[in-house]
């Protein structure tokens, strides 16, 4: 847990001096032609971690995720 307390220290003290913070993964949602996403998972270093294919209407708030690139970075 101390581990866990250090890292996130660390993490507001770059905030607060106003550096970049880098992601480790993020995740990108890609419209297919047949209404449904791609949900891809990327780590740091561009492996891809997981794909799924998200049904048509499966998540509904899924097309406004994907119109302003929302991901985890």
């Amino acid at each position: 847990m101390k581990s866990t307390e250090n890292t996130l220290e660390s993490l507001v003290r770059q905030i607060d001096a106003g550096e970049k913070i880098e992601w480790a993964r993020k995740t990108q949602f890609f419209y297919q032609d047949d209404g449904s996403y791609l949900r891809r998972i990327i780590r740091r270093d561009g492996t891809i971690e997981s794909e799924e294919t998200i049904p048509a209407g499966k998540m509904s708030t899924l097309p406004a995720h994907a119109e302003i690139d929302f991901s985890q970075a």
